[in-house]
């Protein structure tokens, strides 16, 4: 009785298993150590062909962490109407950034931006790039193309003047509006016209508020855009009065 006694006090509790982590990547011998059960039986060492290390482990959650913020962050985005296509296409080594514009918008971050200039210079791609760091510091971001806008407002003013009212107020409901090719559509009619003063206008006199515009527009050209004269001499007197403007 007291033989056996002294064999179960010495048996092993634990016991090592070495394998090979399973990441192809990797393929770094490893180790692990089990309990040993009531019943003194172990696992097979088989079993662990297919188990990666610990390191590996770890960098598996942090890149599932890490993708858990990138998706978050899209999904911020799209809610506030960015270019997905864009955004995803978006990098720093893309042909199409204008580094100098980019330090421009973050120079005057905090001011009404009118951006003109030729098409296809990088303008929407450096508006993107700025844009997502004042999502990331908290601001309430709405990005709008030009035609989306003028459309949405064309629609509105044909219900009621009070429905058109409260489109602009819906845009002007955020701490910084982006609209993206504001001249997309073509010359603007008396209609569209009166939605680019009142935007401007309601920047104007609130300073809390910004906006940034990107137009394919050069030095000149945009008095002819309007139909109404009228129009074109009230918004050239805002963007004198409010804006930062790159001619790039």
């Amino acid at each position: 009785m007291q033989e056996i006694q002294e064999t179960q006090e010495t048996q092993e509790t634990s016991y090592t298993i070495e394998f090979v982590c399973a990441n192809e990547d990797c393929r770094k011998p490893s180790s692990i150590t089990l309990e040993t059960t009531s019943g003194g039986k172990r696992v097979d060492p088989g079993c662990f062909a297919v188990v990666i290390c610990e390191e590996c482990v770890q960098k598996e959650k942090e890149a599932s962490k890490k993708h858990h913020i990138e998706q978050k962050k899209f999904q911020r985005l799209e809610a506030s109407g960015f270019p997905l296509d864009k955004v995803a296409a978006w990098s720093f080594s893309d042909g199409k950034r204008n580094t100098a514009l980019e330090d421009w918008i973050k120079e005057h971050r905090d001011d009404a931006l009118w951006i003109s200039g030729f098409s296809q210079i990088g303008k929407t791609f450096a508006m993107i790039k700025v844009a997502r760091e004042e999502v990331e510091r908290g601001k309430l971001v709405r990005w709008v193309a030009g035609g989306v806008l003028i459309g949405g407002y064309v629609d509105a003013v044909r219900d009621s003047s009070a429905a058109g009212s409260a489109y602009i107020r819906r845009f002007l409901n955020c701490d910084l509006l982006i609209i993206d090719d504001l001249d997309d559509p073509g010359q603007f009619s008396y209609t569209a016209g009166q939605l680019i003063y009142k935007l401007l206008d309601g920047i104007k006199n609130d300073r809390s508020k910004q906006i940034w515009i990107t137009v394919n527009l050069l030095k000149g050209e945009l008095q002819k855009m309007f139909k109404s004269n009228n129009h074109a001499v009230k918004v050239e007197q805002r963007l004198k009065d409010r804006f930062c403007i790159w001619k790039g």
